[in-house]
């Protein structure tokens, strides 16, 4: 990456600001200051202001030799919040971060909990630190409510920490759980009334099935027990039978 030639989105090359070269925070720079280290479970990163890069000498020469380059940051890409995905801590003090629109990036940092663009007593601050209403929409609204810390102190009355909001959530579905779990209780009530309410209606259906009498004629009430006794001659045969043929099976 040649850091005095690059060309930002507009095509214009990156100059002045704070009397360095002005950047955009991206993979490529990420990788520059972190060396050889395992950027995607990088956890803590803090961007220099000045950058060291070995340069070879003339051919002919066996060593090489650092050359600082100044960096100012401006703006922070998607390919930084991709590359860099773990992030819990990170620090722009010192940078030229202009606008909130400059930061949306870090919405994609879902681990990232404390974030500097000036110190604690608001000196080396970034540009945008003097919006209206920083603190509130960079807590709340561009990392979504995830920072603790904010360039130092605490999230407080300025924002809603990830603390605060876990614990609010929790509150939340514990009284979900509660509401259900009352409506499911009360619903069981309301269903074994009516299994109740069921067996008793069954009970009365039997006892008035019990006390219904036919009045027939005589000879069609001996007619009829002649049938039934004839069905239970022929049930017996069928278990006689039944009996035979298993004993010749040897079942």
């Amino acid at each position: 990456m040649d850091f005095e030639k690059a060309k930002d989105d507009a095509g214009e090359e990156r100059g002045g600001g704070k009397g360095g070269v002005v950047f955009a925070l991206d993979a490529e720079l990420a990788r520059e200051f972190l060396f050889e280290c395992d950027c995607a479970n990088a956890i803590r990163l803090t961007v220099p202001v000045q950058l060291e890069r070995k340069t070879s000498l003339p051919s002919g020469e066996r060593c090489s030799k650092k050359v600082s380059t100044a960096v100012s940051i401006r703006s922070i890409r998607e390919s930084f919040a991709t590359f860099c995905v773990n992030v819990r801590r990170l620090s722009l003090v010192g940078h030229s971060v202009r606008t909130l629109e400059d930061l949306e990036p870090l919405r994609k940092l879902l681990f990232l909990y404390d974030l500097k663009l000036q110190t604690i007593d608001g000196q080396f601050a970034n540009p945008v630190c003097e919006v209206f209403g920083y603190r509130k929409i960079v807590s709340e609204d561009v990392c979504e409510g995830r920072l603790v810390y904010l360039d130092g102190a605490k999230v407080g009355s300025g924002g809603t920490s990830m603390l605060e909001r876990s614990v609010e959530r929790a509150r939340r579905e514990v009284s979900e759980y509660e509401a259900v779990r009352k409506m499911n209780k009360e619903g069981k009530r309301t269903s074994e009334r009516l299994s109740q309410r069921d067996v008793e209606a069954k009970r009365s259906a039997l006892a008035t099935t019990s006390e219904i009498r036919f009045n027939l004629p005589n000879d069609q009430v001996r007619h009829l027990k002649r049938l039934f006794s004839k069905f239970d001659d022929i049930y017996a045969a069928a278990n006689d039978l039944q009996t035979r043929v298993k004993k010749s099976l040897g079942v």
